[in-house]
Parts: C-alpha cells; structure tokens; sequence
C-alpha cells in the first residue's frame, strides 16, 4: 500500500520545531533570570545579616539600656546595659517580662503607685520622656520612641550611674594630661639638674680645698705677726671668716633643694610609667610615694605625712593609673580637709597617715588624718556623684564618688569611710586577689 504524504506536513514540523526551540530559549532566559535573582536575594540576605549583626552588636555595646517592646509592654529584645539597670533596681537576676510591671514595682515605698504607673504608661504611649527615683539611690530616666511595625523602641538610663561615668571619664582625660605633661617635664628637667648636682658636687669639693689652703696659710704665718696681720685684713676684708661658716650650709641646703627635684622627677617618670589602664604587677609603696611626692605642695604647709607599709613583697597585681586618681583625690582631700581647721595645732601635730598590709590575699590600704572628719549627716552620701562638703567656704570630697568606682568595678574591692582614731576621717581600700600574678 502507498503512503501519501500530506500536503502541510513539512510546514506544521518546521512551525513546531520553531515553537520548541523558543520555549527552550524561553526557558533558558528564566532560568538565568531565576538563578540572578536567587543569587541577588542571597547576597541580599547576607548583606541584611551582616547588617543585622552590626545594629546588635552596636545596639550591645550602648552604655545605656536599650529595648524593644510590643504592644502590650512586653519584652521583645534588650541589651545587656538594660538588663544590668532593671536587675539592680530589682535586685534579681530574672526579670519580669512586662516593662510597665517591673518599672512600676521598682519604684520606693513611699511613691504614689497610681501616678507613678500613671507617667510611665504615658511616657510609652505617647513616646516621651519620664525621670524617676528607683530603690537603691538609683535615678532613672525612661524614653519611649514611636511605635513602629516591629514593636517600640525604649531606652533606659541610670542618671546616677552616667553621671558618675562622666566624672570618671574627665578624671581620665585630666590623668592622661597629667601623665603626658609631666613625662615632658621630667625629661626636660632631668639633665640640667644632672649639671647642677655635679656643679654643686664640685663646689662643695673645691671649697673644702680652699678650706684647708686658708688653715694652711694661717698656721705658716703665725709666725710672722706682719704676715699674719695682712692675712686677717684680707680675711675681714672679704668675710673670709662669715663665707667660711655659711657657705657649707647654703650648698648643703642647695644640694638638699637638688635632692628634692630629683625626688619629683623620678615620681613623675614613675607615674607616667603606670598610665597604661590595665591591671599588672605595680609596686604599691613606690606608687603611693610617688603620688605624695607630687602632691607635696598641697600638704607640706599643713601637716606631716607618714606611709607605713607592712608588706614582705611590695608588689601586687592592680591597675595603677585607676589607684594613682583615688590616692590623689584622698590625700589631696585629707590636706584641705585640715587646712580648713581653725586650730592651735602645729603643723607637725597635724598628720596624715597611710599604713599598706595584707590580709590574706587581700591588698588593704588605709588613709587617716587628724582633720574634722565627716558628720553623721554626710557619711552615707560622700560616694554620690558631685558629692562635696562646704568647709570655709571650700569645697571638699571631691572625687570620691569617681574613687569608689575604681575600688568597687574596677578592682572588685571596696572603698569604705568611717572616723578615725586620730581624730578625721578614715578610708579603707581592700582589693580582693592582688597577689595573684
């Protein structure tokens, strides 16, 4: 049987052959499109994880507290600043997860409860501002941001804890300035002296020969009363006789005076030696008498000064430059403290005493003076930020909010005030594990 061949059968193959081949080409192109755009969307996705990450990790290191709640308060996110903030207000590690609960608990017993949950609700829902008291001295400013598709944001700060992080900070800047200016100092300093303690070491030699030649030319003429007699006229002529008693006292007060700068130069090299910020092994006796060195000016006209250490081993593993602020602001505290006394004490009877022992593995160190000491009135509050007592007109306790900081965060220790057995104020630093290096 023959087959017969449809006349358009040629022409459907080739339209189907055409159609197949734009399909392809179709499907290729969506194909490249779908892989460009999967491969954008995952650059995309790493760019938004990356960023993500960057606004946590900026969002962590807030000194101030910072969160996220949703509609009904609750916690969605914070940062560790907010949690440390609540759980010192609490007193607990675990947090409720209800903002407005935990703000309005927090509050001291004597608070109206009602206005206090009041503003804080008011605060949140019309993203302003309300400052409160917590418990525990602490002082808290709430700011509430707009509500937003992913809940509103809240930041909390403790006004009391910034403000004494501002203090520290500006007792840094000054320290850093202080140990910048005094290496150059020192090192300026350091050679002229060099000249003049061997200039002095000279003179006081070639006087000693001069000494011995005007004996020896006495007793050669004795003998000869002319002689004699001219010699004693050129002595009364030139005082010989008064330079000869004076002069041995003037260079040993001279060489007392270069003694003493060379003291200070070496306290300030010490000291900006010790501006690094870190704990590492200090010795503690050598860096407290460099700090009563240069603070020498600020006491010497109101009392004497005694550093008693009881340590074997004098080294001990702690900050310096932090310990070398809270040194300078208690002597310097001490010395204006007694300064401001209307007293019959002599210089000499008033006293400032600091003794360095050890007491386990704990490193103590105790300031005492014979000033007025602290009232009643003001002992629990001398470790507030700007604290200061008003004695003659002057301001004094300055720096002892900045002090404790260091002793209690920085050192883990304690800085305690109570009165003294001489009379004034007694402050004691204990510093938990500083023999471990």
């Amino acid at each position: 049987m023959t087959r017969t061949k449809h006349p358009d059968g040629g022409s459907n193959f080739a339209m189907l052959e055409r159609r197949f081949k734009r399909e392809r080409a179709a499907r290729k192109a969506a194909e490249k499109l779908l892989e460009e755009k999967s491969q954008e969307l995952y650059i995309a996705r790493l760019d938004a994880e990356v960023s993500l990450d960057a606004m946590l990790n900026a969002i962590e290191s807030l000194r101030d507290g910072f969160a996220i709640v949703d509609l009904d308060f609750c916690i969605v996110r914070s940062n560790s600043a907010f949690n440390e903030i609540l759980e010192r207000c609490t007193g607990s590690s675990v947090v409720k997860q209800n903002l407005l609960v935990t703000l309005t608990e927090i509050c001291p017993a004597e608070t109206d409860f009602t206005s206090h949950q009041d503003s804080i609700l008011n605060a949140l829902r019309h993203s302003s501002t309300y400052e409160f008291a917590g418990v525990n001295g602490i002082v808290l400013e709430l700011s509430a941001g707009d509500v937003l598709a992913f809940g509103q944001t809240v930041i909390l700060r403790d006004i009391v804890g910034y403000k004494r992080e501002e203090e520290r900070k500006s007792a840094a800047r000054k320290s850093q300035a202080l140990g910048s200016l005094a290496g150059g100092i020192a090192h300026e300093l350091a050679t002229p002296l060099q000249f003049i303690g061997d200039n002095l070491t000279f003179v006081r030699d070639s006087f000693a020969t001069l000494n011995s030649v005007f004996d020896h030319l006495s007793e050669e003429f004795c003998d000869s009363c002319d002689r004699m007699q001219l010699l004693s006229d050129v002595f009364v002529r030139y005082d010989i006789d008064y330079i000869r008693s004076e002069l041995p006292a003037a260079l040993d007060a001279a060489a007392k005076g270069s003694s003493q700068i060379s003291k200070v130069i070496s306290a300030m090299r010490f000291y900006t030696e010790q501006n690094k910020g870190e704990r590492e092994p200090v010795d503690i006796e050598m860096l407290l008498k460099s700090i009563v060195t240069l603070s020498r000016n600020k006491w010497v006209y109101a009392c004497s000064f005694e550093v008693r250490c009881e340590l074997e081993n004098t080294i001990v593993n702690v900050i310096a430059d932090g310990l070398t602020q809270v040194f300078l602001n208690l002597i310097l505290n001490s010395a204006e403290a007694i300064g401001s006394m209307d007293s019959n004490l002599t210089r000499h009877q008033h006293k400032i005493q600091i003794v360095i022992r050890r007491v386990s593995d704990d490193l103590i160190i105790v300031f005492e003076d014979t000033g007025p000491g602290i009232g009643e009135s003001n002992i629990d509050k001398v470790f507030d930020p700007f604290f200061t007592m008003k004695l003659d007109g002057e301001s004094m306790g300055q720096g002892l909010s900045v002090s404790s900081s260091i002793i209690n965060d920085d050192h883990n220790g304690h800085l305690s005030v109570s009165r003294s057995v001489l009379g004034g104020a007694r402050f004691e630093i204990r510093i938990p594990g500083s023999f471990d290096y």
